[in-house]
């Protein structure tokens, strides 16, 4: 049980650092055979553009890309900060992070498509400048980093339920033997004691 929280854990915080490493892939790319070529990975974007000024390019690709490493930041602040102090809430958190970073993962990709497509269409005049992207790797990638993550969540509820159970259960015979010894001493009334019983078992 504890094994699998702790790779639940591991696995979240591994998408947030995929989130980060997504920014090291090529929104675009363009390679001559002469051996030129022009290319820009998501943290050179956020430091500003390299390519010609008439290039229309949205605010919206920078913008995003600082978004994605504050969102970043945050979720393993307060990851760190419930998993300290042990909150009852971290697993609907760590799940919530998983979800987070797939979606910040996969804009990556379509800002990626969509901004070497419009550089592309930029150089019209010119068929073999043909821009590609590499955004897609950190989304595979994600993808199947999420998948063994709700995995192994999934068994880690369908294991977690039944101790839950057994542990409710146990309190109920704790408490009926509590309120019998009561009786047995006369401490509560006959009566008093079905009624206990009753609430306890219903």
């Amino acid at each position: 049980m504890v094994k699998k929280r702790i790779a639940t854990l591991l696995i979240a915080l591994a998408t947030a650092i995929l989130v980060v490493l997504a920014l090291c892939f090529n929104m675009f790319e363009y390679r001559k055979d002469t051996g030129y070529s022009l290319k820009e990975n998501g943290f050179e974007i956020m430091n500003g553009w390299k390519l010609d000024e008439r290039i229309y390019c949205s605010e919206w690709f920078r913008i995003f890309n600082n978004l994605m490493l504050l969102v970043v930041v945050g979720e393993i602040a307060v990851v760190g900060y419930m998993t300290y102090n042990k909150h009852e809430k971290l697993q609907y958190l760590l799940t919530t992070c998983v979800i987070i970073n797939v979606i910040l993962v996969t804009v990556y990709m379509i800002n990626g498509f969509v901004l070497s497509r419009e550089i592309t269409d930029y150089y019209h005049y010119d068929k073999y400048h043909e821009f590609t992207t590499k955004t897609y790797w950190p989304f595979l990638l994600m993808v199947a980093v999420a998948i063994v993550y709700f995995a192994i969540e999934k068994n880690t509820k369908e294991t977690f339920e039944p101790t839950v159970i057994c542990l409710k259960e146990a309190e109920i015979v704790e408490l009926l033997l509590k309120y019998k010894s009561l009786l047995d001493q006369d401490g509560i009334t006959q009566e008093e004691y079905d009624k206990k019983k009753m609430e306890l078992l219903n």
